[in-house]
């Protein structure tokens, strides 16, 4: 459970969606107000998101950081020295765990889901993804109660839709219903029977999961990886010197063997000494082993030559 920023405007998160006619959708939402950004792109390549993330921070500030997951292009270098120029610190998630940014990714459903009824209807989706924007913003959001456009530029917003003016709720009443609405969520999840306690320490012994499967594959992989960094529940394992960084529901704890046998064989060699001697029993003939063998059998059944063979 991530603790609500200090400020508006101060933590961020990016993320893409891709549309059907080939365009990309630039979703940033602000993590206290839960205000979002929607810029429709020809390409996700560096050269293409920088300039509209420029944009953005025009019109609304330069974050203290932004929160994406690895996937280009967060990745590359170039992205790295726009961050550091203008700034912002890069926020990476867990790799394959979208959880991690699960309120922007929610939302990206929900635009795509605006998007598909209004290209059934025979409209402009562009005209009426802005209208669903303007209607989201507006209305009382349903963890903090309040606008996410009024917490964050201080004021209310008229939209399209008559509704009621009220005043915006004070600091203390927003973090209150987040934490009350984020522990709830945590309550619901951790109800669901695969939900295990994290008992994983720098040191232990794991497999991981493979992060495709089929048929052809078992669920977790054979090399055996040992964990070395442990930060809530992002564990980093190493095998042969290559680190990956999972979810700790990706990994499974092998038991260590023990450090000494349980059982000690016993050591002959004490007991032999200059008095004692040892006397073996001599072994049985072949003869003598042969009728004492029993002779293996096949079942039991009765057989009888067909009548054709009897003369």
């Amino acid at each position: 459970m991530s603790p609500l920023p200090a400020a508006p405007w101060t933590e961020v998160s990016a993320d893409f969606g891709h549309l059907q006619n080939g365009k990309y959708l630039l979703v940033v939402t602000d993590e206290y107000s839960r205000n979002v950004v929607v810029d429709i792109l020809d390409s996700i390549s560096t050269t293409s998101v920088i300039p509209r993330l420029d944009k953005i921070f025009a019109e609304f500030g330069v974050p203290v950081s932004l929160k994406r997951d690895n996937g280009p292009p967060f990745n590359s270098s170039d992205f790295k020295d726009y961050a550091s120029i203008t700034g912002f610190k890069h926020r990476k998630i867990t790799p394959l765990w979208p959880q991690a940014n699960a309120e922007t990714k929610r939302f990206m459903r929900t635009v795509k889901k605006s998007i598909k009824v209004a290209l059934i209807k025979g409209r402009s989706w562009k005209q009426e993804l802005f209208k669903f924007l303007l209607d989201y913003r507006t209305m009382p959001h349903c963890t903090t109660g309040v606008p996410p456009a009024s917490v964050l530029f201080g004021q209310t917003i008229k939209n399209r839709l008559p509704h009621l003016i009220t005043p915006i709720a004070g600091d203390p009443s927003i973090r209150k219903r987040d934490t009350q609405a984020k522990t709830t969520m945590k309550r619901h999840a951790d109800r669901k029977t695969y939900v295990k306690p994290n008992d994983l320490r720098v040191g232990d012994t794991v497999i991981i999961k493979n992060d495709h499967t089929s048929k052809a594959l078992t669920p977790y992989q054979p090399n055996l990886m040992t964990v070395t960094k442990k930060k809530g529940s992002m564990i980093t394992a190493t095998h042969e010197g290559n680190q990956t960084t999972r979810n700790a529901t990706f990994f499974k704890k092998i038991p260590r063997p023990p450090t000494s046998p349980t059982h000690n064989p016993l050591d002959y060699s004490s007991f032999e000494d200059e008095n004692y001697t040892h006397t073996t029993t001599p072994a049985k003939s072949k003869d003598t082993q042969a009728q004492h063998t029993p002779n293996l059998r096949r079942t039991g059944r009765a057989r009888r030559p067909p009548k054709r063979l009897d003369c």
